[in-house]
């Protein structure tokens, strides 16, 4: 999602980096008028922050279960986890992984809303 300028109406282009105190934040730029502003400033955003954003549209009921197994078994065994994210079932699933040193494998499904679990 880009950045919409606020005289413009039209998306913004990334223009380097700067620094915010010790943070290091993306810089955005109209071509069409000149406007520039920070990934913190949020009136360039359409529906607030990106960061806001994602965590409205991050699903409270979100269900990851990670299927692991050792080299040579094909089936594995199911693990369900109370990962709310993409970023903690993968988290989840290598700290799992580190038991078989190398020799195992695993994979991330996703329940939908309708029951059904699809991989990932």
């Amino acid at each position: 999602m880009k950045p919409i300028c606020p005289e413009c109406k039209i998306k913004m282009h990334k223009a380097g980096f700067q620094f915010s105190g010790r943070h290091k934040v993306q810089r955005y730029k109209c071509n069409k008028c000149g406007y520039a502003a920070t990934e913190t400033n949020k009136n360039i955003w359409p529906e607030g922050k990106p960061q806001e954003v994602q965590k409205q549209n991050a699903k409270e009921d979100a269900m990851y279960r990670l299927v692991i197994g050792e080299q040579g078994n094909e089936q594995g065994h199911i693990k369900y986890t109370n990962a709310k994210t993409l970023r903690g079932a993968k988290t989840v699933l290598s700290k799992e992984l580190e038991v078989y040193g190398g020799d195992g494998w695993g994979r991330i499904e996703y329940q939908h809303k309708n029951g059904e679990w699809e991989r990932l």
